[in-house]
């Protein structure tokens, strides 16, 4: 509710009745005025919802704005991508390297050959960590400078509006666009394509060495996919729209907070610390229930994911071991099937997390999105007249009152 809203119908109860008190006003006229400004509200976020609505960008392309934003920095994440590749042809190369430091400590072979498998180990994981180091410094650069260029373009755009769109949208709103939402796409996209790549690279580069050790594992390791790609795509779409519905219940918190706090006079005068209060929290509850459905949602679709896993590993214990004591597989091979298998869990898993981390960040950015590209109805810069512009500035009398400037009394200056 308005406290200009309150302030005036304060003013009008006051002349009718000739009352004196300024501190509070009537119960009647405060609840009146309230549900006629929530009802304004709600008409106003209508409206704003439809305006959004009619210009929403479809999937791919709201993709490809958020892409670009970010691809302005392309040296920095061009750099950090060249040493992920590294990174993972590195990690491709670890399990066959356990599982040869594994089998030679198992069947007691020479102390030689252990030794040269762990130095090989050690060279490999040391040149992962330095590509990881200079990756990151890369990246987490690149994220600053793209958050930074976010942020000022969509002031810049929130400048050049009309201003009927400041009547349609809270200045609460506004800050959390440019606070929270802008930052979360900088943050996330770049950690997403990074983690698309790795994990790509694992599964397909894991896919052949687990098909050339043992085609049967492979096939049983392979035929749930369908059912996880169809259960994460439809999680993954409903976590979108419950992002975007939870992004804009941040936002009306902060709307609440910021009318609040730069009014503060105006509430203290009132006595409406409790009104307040209830308000922030009813609107502090509503992203509490969003909040919570997405949890609930997503631990039922983590406990799925986890219940594949553990059924899929029994099957591949169980039938590797039938192979292995049918002199079918070679145990060796087994064991390096295994810690491959391993990463392509952890790569699936992270699939599993990324879409919806993907659809949860396009819905956050559907606003910030919208804004940026939103044109204003009428624009101020564009004209054929240029107005002459002439000024000038003159002081009188003017006196000195240093010492080294006693001279100067009753001075004239013109500019």
């Amino acid at each position: 509710m308005g406290w200009g809203a309150i302030l005036g119908n304060y003013r009008i109860s006051n002349e009718t009745s000739n009352e004196t008190a300024t501190s509070t006003s009537t119960p009647s006229t405060s609840s009146s005025s309230e549900s006629t400004e929530n009802k304004k509200d709600e008409e106003e976020d209508d409206a704003v919802t439809k305006e959004e609505k009619e210009k929403r960008l479809p999937l791919s392309k709201h993709l490809w704005q958020i892409v670009k934003l970010c691809g302005k920095q392309w040296k920095w994440f061009t750099a950090a991508y060249s040493l992920l590749l590294i990174d993972c042809i590195l990690n491709l190369i670890e399990p066959a390297l356990y599982s040869q430091m594994m089998s030679t400590a198992i069947q007691m072979k020479s102390f030689d050959i252990l030794k040269k498998a762990c130095l090989v180990l050690a060279i490999v994981q040391f040149s992962e960590a330095t590509c990881n180091t200079v990756r990151y410094i890369c990246m987490q650069y690149a994220e600053r400078l793209t958050a930074r260029n976010i942020r000022i373009g969509l002031f810049k755009s929130i400048l050049h509006q009309d201003i009927s769109f400041f009547d349609e949208n809270k200045t609460g709103q506004l800050m959390s666009r440019i606070t929270h939402d802008s930052e979360s796409i900088s943050n996330s996209l770049p950690v997403y394509i990074e983690t698309t790549t790795n994990n790509l690279f694992m599964l397909f580069g894991s896919a052949p060495i687990m098909f050339y050790y043992s085609w049967q594992l492979s096939i049983s390791t392979f035929i749930t996919f369908p059912i996880t790609l169809l259960m994460t795509k439809y999680y993954g779409l409903f976590v979108e729209k419950l992002s975007e519905k939870e992004n804009d219940a941040t936002a009306v918190s902060n709307e609440t907070v910021e009318e609040v706090l730069s009014a503060i006079r105006t509430v203290r005068s009132f006595a409406a610390e409790k009104m307040e209060h209830s308000r922030y929290t009813r609107n502090t509850d509503a992203w509490f229930k969003i909040s919570i459905k997405s949890v609930v949602v997503g631990t039922f679709y983590n406990y799925f994911w986890a219940t594949m896993w553990n059924i899929e590993d029994v099957v591949i214990y169980l039938y590797g071991g039938y192979l292995t004591l049918n002199g079918r597989m070679a145990p060796e091979a087994l064991l390096t099937y295994v810690f491959y298998h391993w990463r392509l869990h952890a790569a699936l898993n992270a699939f599993s997390s990324l879409f919806s981390d993907v659809m949860k960040t396009i819905g956050s950015s559907r606003k910030v999105i919208h804004i940026m590209n939103r044109h204003p109805e009428l624009d101020y810069e564009v004209g054929t007249e240029t107005p002459e512009v002439v000024g000038n500035i003159i002081f009188e009398d003017v006196d000195a009152a240093l010492k080294v400037a006693k001279k100067c009394k009753n001075a004239k200056m013109e500019a």
